[in-house]
């Protein structure tokens, strides 16, 4: 489907659910638990996080760079703990255009203290921002 960003870009919108843990383990600290290239240029409207089991004592937070540098401003994804999802969006460094072949990593920068919580995943939401593939 042909849609218009939040940057005013034109391009066929996506969205990508990648699991950073398994579904049932408790979740541990750690850098590039998963890594990819995409196969197109995208650009970032939103993302989020879900838990299958909420985290207690601690949030949950979560950074993701590109080729290795952060995507955020100031915040991170966040879980709060208690719940399953994230409810707040973190800032953009904009424009938040991750060129084609680029690497799209991912940092669990912390974990619950007392329940660590399982199942993460994070949700992106956006759209192609040009129509070339690799």
């Amino acid at each position: 489907m042909d849609y218009l960003g939040k940057y005013g870009t034109k391009g066929f919108s996506e969205s990508l659910v990648i699991p950073l843990s398994d579904e049932t383990s408790d979740l541990t600290l750690g850098d590039g638990v998963y890594s990819f290239y995409l196969p197109y240029a995208l650009t970032i409207d939103k993302m989020y996080l879900s838990l299958n089991t909420s985290c207690g004592g601690a949030n949950v937070i979560v950074d993701c760079a590109l080729n290795g540098t952060s995507i955020f401003d100031s915040s991170k994804l966040v879980v709060i703990q208690g719940n399953n999802i994230s409810i707040s969006q973190p800032d953009f460094i904009n424009p938040t255009v991750f060129p084609i072949g680029s690497k799209m990593s991912f940092n669990i920068d912390q974990i619950g203290s007392s329940t660590t919580g399982a199942g993460l995943k994070v949700m992106i939401h956006g759209h192609r921002t040009v129509d070339t593939e690799l």
